[in-house]
């Protein structure tokens, strides 16, 4: 017989016929093991086949070619299988029928290990740096190509992988290429291939190729060769230098001197100082450096034994030793050191020592010393004197013996000789360079004798440059020339140059000319640039050395250096980071311009990282890249991060006497450290769970999770209950309904309240009990309390319910008396107005307002709603209460308006709001100049200073006055030509004072004062003969018989005739008319006009058409004249032009005899040597202060043609030109006035000298750039507020908050007047009003943000919750979150309208969804509505026949589940029995008789009320019966009636109708029974 699992597989087979006969897998009961073999080549395996069913047609196995039958019936067939055939399938059948037959397949890998794995490099040559090459790694007989994967290596770090797409199964060979660029970092990598067979998650089988060693030729790299160097003479040789040079093959090296081969082993001699040059070459380029050596040298002497030297001569150049470094010199005498003489006195003659002694060694030299002189005395005997200041030496002689008289003889101030034994030499005024005054004495044998004081006529620079390269940054490596141009000093052989490097004295260069006027003379300084270097100030300095005291120092101005280099890592190979920490700082490389960052992981790029995260662990690669090279860095990241828990409190319930684990769980890195704690003792340690054995109390754990970044603290409140006790019910009620049970109601209006129950079985009455509008005990079931004006604040009416058994209960609806503010004010700042910078208190007061606990006061600012404040007394009358607000006064603040808004939230859609008015904040401020920089042009007679643009912001409006030529001027007046300027002007209210200077130029129309009749000379230029006045200058249009004509440059002999000159600028238009007569020599001069470089050739030629009245021809000139010839055409050439007013005149003679000539235009132009910008003292510029920049143009000619253009960022903003008329070479200055303003700091300032020499000739010199520093206070940005933010991810410097200043603020945060670090993650207790200080030298600026945190919602609530029914259930479990969350019921999985009173049909499991913005939260909980018991409906007058049985059931619902009593007479024959829980109580009377008759009364009771039914059963006789009985049984009835009515109605009377109370009132307390009577208390 079929099973029916085999039936059902049938009739699924039958289904699917017209599939061919399949087989699903889910019903397929065949089974292979294993489903899948992964086996080599060759191997051998063993396959099992089973079937789990039983009833089968057949069964095989087939291995390839081969069947394997089930001949034992046993359902299962295990055989080897052979991996030799790469081919080869194994499947195993059944046959359920002889229709269906069912299949399954074995999956078969065979896999083949590579025979071999080779890397093929660069056809066995060596890489080019550079160039690209492709490696090959071939894999021979590999099986199956699909699974293999070859992964490249560079130094075991692996930087790419390939795999295939064939889909064989035979061994094949394949190939995978790897494409790299030679670097000579790479040279002696290794690289190797592997080929990985990936065959399973446990089975990788790698080969590997032999390692291929990648060598890279690459040119020489020069290293440590920039120099200078030194070495000691005999003792130093090329090869001692500490050159390197990297290259591959290793370079050959060749050094060079004086462009001669030279060995690197020879020993150098101190006349082979110089600059030597080594060159390195391999086959790949060459690469060479050129190096300063200096070969020194030990001291020594080569002077005379016996010296006779006159009184006055210097001591220095009496017995110089050589010696390199140059040899300190000691003098001794008579075997002791003495001070190295100056100058010779007759008190020197003796025998002396010289020792000189340098680094190398010592030298000594023995002298005789004899000291001649003239018996004059000099005062002073040496004079430094500035060239143009006076000077004096007086001259003395204490001889009178042999003495006539002294004289002073000199170019300036001698004296005639005099019989005086003291006479004064005196020049008012140096202007001599070389002057040399000397004192004669004659003395009486005639003989003369004679003394010159040695004067030194010195002259400061004009200018010392510095000049860098070219404006260009340097690059690392490469070498460089800084030049130090110091113009027009005297005398140059007391001149030293000092460089600076950043304040460090590291050069000095001195000049060996001996001249006495002044020279222009240039140090150069050889620099190799170096990263190090980037950023230093160089500068150098001329200082001149005029003696002991005086020395006389001029400064260039800095010159920064900008050195650019590759990039380069110097970091850590791990790293340690917080998370949320920024990730830019981490490691960052070196390089300039800045290197570009490339993140890399698995070898991938990656986006670059802005803040960590704990996924962001593991291992990188960092790439940098400039335009100068890349470099990679590996480096390890581990990132650490505060223990973290999914909840931070629990609720756990646990039965008295079990075990329970609580569970701490939380995750950090480092791994936390687990401690906990019970009432403030610890516990255990250092583990995540803790087991309670045997609870036995309620208590609060604490589990600390701690690392060095953080700790957390998890509460977890385990809740201990008996077992099998219910735990004490919740609030409860009895069954009354109250419409509305919540009211809310102002006071002074009419409210009302309706009470009713459905309950009608167990009731006699209600009555509502109130202070004002109570009622008499009616009976009815619904009565309403009414008050026509509510006059109490604290009115509480209850309504009272009588039950049949006397006993009460009541309810109390929940009534809110309110009352709206009288009045709502926003009191300010005393009636003053605020001060910029200043913290003041705005105060809210509402008046007389109740409730004040559901009270909220709004601040708004413009009507942005930006703070807010509740109160939590609990009162129910009405009271004065008020709310502050602390506001930082800003200039941006005035003129807004602050309200405040007291809003009484008194229920879901009852908002009622009371606004004060608005309070105007009038906030004052210094003036702040705006739009009045300038330079501002007008109209003459229409223009007055009160239409400039300028803009003062200040409060109180500042007042203005205008400054000119520092007189006062009214701003309403009209200016004229004349009172173009500089204009000041000054702003200044209560609060401060500012002002600026503007340059105004007055513009004005064209006008002519010319004459009306001109001779003119041919070839004179027409520009001067009659100009327009005008502002700006006038275009000049030249007409001739009406028609426009081109302006005339030179006139002609053919330009005689009439004129009209138009002239026109923006302003308007005049006209002249004049005769012109051009009176002319016929000569011909080309060019007319010639412009020379002064020490240029020039060359112009004279020609005359004219030979019927010519004589001949000449010129004239102060060098290059000619002879008279007669020629009609002639060549005036200089070679080299050496004066600057040179005028060369061509003449010709008539045959009369009269002479015309004519002289050509000629402009001998010098570019300046220098232009120079100086700034403010090389110190920075303060915001609002003036200062003057100066462009100092040195030696310039001519200065007429000569215009300073000044630029600020390349933008063109200023030009000065100059009235001179000179020739000759002048220095001239242009001075820029410039107000600081922050928004210039960093601009570049530059100056260039243009001299426009003509048409199309215009020569331009520029400055060096000068960059403004302008130091200013902090200005805050972005920091108004306020925002709200999310607990745990919210730091202060996540603000926008910005301060602009310069230097660059400081800022320090406070919250409640506390310093509080920026980088501290915020918590919900920490919001509230925060304070930012921006300070720097220049200011202190300040700004309140109030700060929100918010948090997204949880649960602190029990899991089991009990209420009454129609209680309210707003407050069964309210969530936790900000914004306060939306709050979503849901009963089976469903969302479920939120309860508003619960009913007994609301028990059940429920889960509580939270939601606002920042997540969502869900808690589940069990919900138990307790309610008064309910009796079951039942018959209360059943009719039994004598003799038979009768049962009274009783049962009833109620929560708790109510005990049942039954009140009845006690018969032998009556039996009570009860079902478990005494939920249900039946009677069971057996053979009734006439004695059971009577009322049986059943009664439901729990903790929430009582519940009554009476049964009345009433006994009949069987019929057929004797009557007589049934009458007596009547009669009896009959006669206690009357006694029963009797007694209640004695009882009644006695005890009075009483309400059944609850045992518990729903506040908790006790109620005492009210007796009452007819609905009256007694």
């Amino acid at each position: 017989m079929l099973s029916l699992r085999m039936l059902g597989i049938l009739m699924l087979m039958f289904l699917l016929c017209d599939a061919d006969s399949l087989c699903p897998d889910s019903i397929n009961p065949l089974r292979l093991d294993p489903p899948e073999v992964i086996g080599k080549y060759g191997d051998t395996v063993l396959v099992n086949c089973s079937s789990s069913e039983e009833y089968l047609d057949g069964m095989v196995l087939k291995l390839g070619n081969t069947n394997h039958n089930d001949d034992d019936d046993e359902n299962f067939i295990s055989e080897s299988l052979s991996l030799s055939d790469w081919s080869v399938k194994a499947e195993c059948r059944i046959n359920l029928n002889e229709t269906v037959e069912c299949s399954r397949e074995l999956g078969i890998t065979i896999y083949k290990t590579p025979d071999t794995v080779t890397l093929y490099g660069v056809d066995g040559a060596p890489m080019v740096e550079g160039a690209e090459y492709t490696l090959d790694c071939h894999v021979n007989n590999v099986a199956p190509v699909q699974k293999l994967t070859v992964i490249w290596y560079r130094d075991n770090e692996m930087f790419s992988t390939e795999t295939f797409n064939e889909n064989t199964v035979t061994p094949v060979n394949v190939s995978s290429s790897l494409r790299v660029t030679a670097d000579r970092h790479h040279n002696g990598a290794l690289f190797r291939c592997e080929a990985e067979l990936h065959l399973g998650p446990e089975l990788n089988l790698t080969t590997a190729s032999l390692s291929y060693p990648a060598v890279v030729h690459y040119g020489p790299l020069i290293k440590n060769c920039s120099g200078p160097f030194s070495g000691l003479e005999d003792e130093f040789r090329l090869d001692m230098l500490p050159c390197h040079i990297d290259g591959n093959p290793p370079p050959t090296v060749q050094w060079y001197y004086q462009n001669m081969e030279i060995g690197a082993d020879e020993l150098l001699k101190r006349q082979d100082s110089g600059e030597y040059t080594v060159v390195f070459k391999n086959a790949i380029r060459r690469s060479h450096s050129s190096i300063d050596i200096t070969i020194e040298y030990r001291p020594s002497f080569a002077c005379n034994d016996h010296y006779e030297v006159k009184e006055g001569d210097f001591s220095q150049t009496l017995c110089e030793p050589e010696g390199l470094p140059r040899p300190n010199i000691t003098w001794l005498k008579d075997g002791e050191v003495i001070p190295t003489p100056q100058r010779w006195t007759r008190h020197d003659s003796g025998s002396y020592s010289l020792r000189a002694t340098n680094k190398h060694g010592t030298a000594t030299h023995a002298l005789d010393l004899d000291v001649l002189y003239c018996p004059l005395i000099l005062t002073p005997a040496e004079v430094v004197v500035r060239f143009g200041d006076p000077v004096s030496v007086n001259c003395s002689t204490a001889s009178t013996t042999d003495f006539l008289g002294m004289s002073w003889e000199a170019s300036a101030g001698g004296t005639g000789f005099e019989d005086k034994s003291s006479l004064t030499w005196t020049v008012e005024k140096v202007d001599e360079w070389d002057i040399k005054p000397q004192c004669y004495m004659t003395r009486r044998n005639g003989k003369q004798c004679f003394m010159t004081p040695d004067i030194t006529v010195y002259k400061t620079p004009d200018t010392v440059t510095l000049s860098g390269v070219d404006g260009a940054p340097m690059v690392e490596g490469a070498e460089y020339t800084l030049d130090c141009h110091v113009n027009n000093v005297a005398p140059v052989q007391k001149l030293t140059v000092i460089w600076y490097r950043d304040n460090e004295m590291f050069s000095t260069e001195t000049f060996n000319e001996n001249t006495v006027t002044p020279v222009n003379v240039s140090s150069s300084l050889r620099v190799t640039a170096d990263r190090h270097h980037n950023g230093e100030l160089f500068r150098c300095e001329a200082e001149l050395h005029l003696g002991p005291e005086l020395n006389l120092t001029t400064a260039s101005l800095s010159y920064p250096a900008v050195v650019h280099y590759g990039p380069s890592f110097a970091c850590n190979d791990h790293y340690e980071v917080k998370e949320g920490d920024f990730s830019q700082t981490l490691c960052e490389p070196e390089g300039l311009p800045r290197p570009n960052i490339t993140w890399l992981k698995d070898g991938e790029v990656i986006p670059t990282p802005q803040r960590w995260t704990r996924h962001d662990s593991g291992s990188y690669s960092l790439r940098a890249t400039n335009k100068h090279g890349t470099a990679t860095h590996a480096l390890d990241l581990d990132v650490l991060y505060a223990p973290e828990l999914k909840h931070t409190v629990d609720y756990i319930t646990v039965v008295e006497g079990e075990n329970a684990t609580l569970t701490c769980g939380a995750r950090g890195n480092p791994p936390p450290v687990f401690t906990w704690t019970c009432k403030g003792m610890n516990i255990s340690a250092s583990t995540t769970n803790l087991t309670i054995t045997e609870a036995t109390i309620s208590a609060t754990y604490s589990c600390t999770a701690t690392n060095h970044i953080g700790t957390i603290t998890k509460e977890i409140h385990v809740r201990v209950v008996r077992r099998n006790i219910p735990e004490a019910p919740a609030e409860r009620d009895c069954p009354l309904i109250l419409t509305p049970a919540e009211v809310v109601v102002r006071f002074g209006d009419p409210v009302s309240v309706n009470c009713s129950t459905a309950s009608t079985t167990d009731f006699l009455g209600m009555s509502w009990e109130a202070s004002a509008g109570g009622t008499g005990f009616e009976d009815k079931s619904s009565l309403t309390w009414t008050v026509e004006k509510v006059d109490e604040w604290d009115i509480k009416p209850q309504c009272y319910m009588t039950r049949r058994n006397g006993k009460q209960c009541f309810m109390t609806p929940d009534i809110t008396v309110y009352k709206t503010p009288d009045t709502v004010t926003l009191s300010g700042v005393d009636g003053a107005p605020m001060v910029e910078g200043a913290e003041y208190t705005l105060d809210c007061h509402v008046n007389n307002v109740a409730p004040v606990q559901k009270l909220t006061v709004i601040w708004y600012r413009d009507n942005e709603m930006f703070s807010t404040e509740t109160f939590n007394e609990n009162t129910v009358t009405p009271v004065n209460v008020s709310s502050s607000l602390r506001v930082t006064a800003d200039r941006h603040r005035n003129g807004e308006l602050f309200r405040c808004e007291a809003e009484l939230q008194l229920g879901p859609e009852l908002n009622l709001t009371t606004a004060s008015l608005s309070y105007p904040a009038v906030v004052h401020y210094g003036p702040l100049i705006k739009n009045c920089s300038g330079p501002f042009s007008g109209l003459e007679d229409e223009f007055r200073l009160d239409m400039l643009p300028c803009h003062i912001d200040g409060n109180p409006p500042p007042t203005v006055q205008w400054y000119y030529q520092n007189m006062e001027i009214g701003a309403d007046e009209l200016l004229k030509r004349q009172d173009s300027g500089e204009y000041t002007v000054v702003f200044k209210n209560a609060i401060g004072r500012n002002h600026s200077s503007i340059d105004i130029t007055i513009e004005y129309r064209p006008s002519f004062a010319c004459n009306d009749h001109y001779e003119v000379k041919e070839g004179d230029f027409s520009q001067t003969l009659c100009e327009p006045e005008g502002l700006p200058r006038p275009n000049i249009t030249w007409l001739k018989d009406g028609e426009v004509i081109p302006t005339p440059q030179r006139w002609t002999r053919h330009d005689s005739g009439s004129y009209s000159l138009r002239a026109t600028n923006k302003h308007g238009t005049a006209t002249h008319a004049l005769y012109l007569d051009v009176l002319y020599c016929p000569l011909i001069l080309t060019p007319a006009e010639v412009v020379v470089r002064f020490g240029d050739p020039v060359s112009v030629n004279c020609s005359t058409a004219s030979t019927t009245d010519f004589l001949g021809m000449g010129w004239e000139a102060s060098a290059g004249g000619t002879g008279f010839e007669d020629k009609s055409f002639l060549t005036w050439t200089v070679e080299k032009v050496d004066e600057w007013d040179i005028k060369p005149q061509c003449y010709m003679t008539r045959r009369n005899g009269k002479q015309c000539f004519m002289t050509p235009d000629i402009t001998v132009y010098k570019t300046p040597d220098t232009v120079t910008l100086s700034g403010v003292d090389g110190a920075p510029m303060v915001e609002g202060a003036e200062y003057t920049l100066d462009c100092h143009v040195n030696n310039v000619a001519p200065v007429q043609k000569l215009t300073v253009i000044w630029y600020r960022d390349n933008e063109k903003f200023s030009t000065e030109t100059f009235d001179e008329k000179t020739v000759t070479p002048v220095s001239v200055s242009s001075s820029l006035r410039v107000t600081a303003d922050r928004h210039r700091n960093g601009a570049l300032f530059r100056c260039e000298a243009e001299l426009h020499l003509g048409p199309e000739l215009n020569l331009t010199t520029a400055s060096l750039s000068y960059p403004a520093v302008v130091l200013y206070g902090p200005l805050i940005k972005n920091c108004s507020g306020p925002p709200s933010v999310l607990e745990d991810e919210f730091r202060l410097d996540m603000l926008p908050c910005h301060a602009d200043g310069n230097p660059p603020p400081t800022v320090q945060w406070y919250y409640q007047n506390t310093e509080i670090g920026a980088d501290k993650l915020l918590r919900r207790q920490d919001s509230g009003k925060y304070t930012a200080v921006f300070k720097n030298d220049f200011g202190r600026n300040q700004s309140s943000i109030d700060i929100t945190i918010e948090y997204g919602p949880s649960f602190t609530c029990n899991d089991y919750y009990e209420v009454r029914e129609d209680g309210s259930s707003q407050t069964t479990c309210e969530p936790e979150g900000l914004p306060r969350p939306n709050i979503i019921w849901l009963k089976d999985g469903e969302v479920i309208p939120t309860p508003q009173r619960w009913t007994r049909h609301d028990s059940g499991n429920y889960s509580l969804r939270a939601t606002n913005k920042h997540g969502t939260a869900t808690h589940a909980l069990y919900l138990d509505v307790l309610y008064a018991p309910v009796l079951q409906e039942g018959n209360d007058t059943p009719d039994v026949v004598l003799g038979e049985n009768v049962t009274f059931p009783c049962s009833a619902e109620g929560n708790p589940p109510p005990e049942i009593q039954w009140n009845y007479k006690y018969m032998p024959n009556t039996k009570l029995t009860e079902t478990t829980g005494r939920r249900q109580r039946n009677i069971t009377i057996t053979g009734a008789t006439s004695t059971n008759t009577g009322v049986y009364i059943c009664t439901a009771t729990n903790e929430f009320g009582t519940m009554t039914r009476a049964v009345t059963l009433v006994v009949k006789e069987k019929s057929g019966r004797n009557p007589s009985k049934l009458i007596w049984l009547l009669l009896l009835l009959l006669l206690f009636i009357p006694i029963i009515y009797l007694i209640v109605r004695c009882r009644q009377k006695k005890r009075g109708e009483y309400n059944f109370v609850p045992s518990r009132a729903t506040d908790g307390s006790d109620i005492p029974l009210t007796p009452t009577s007819n609905g009256v208390k007694t």
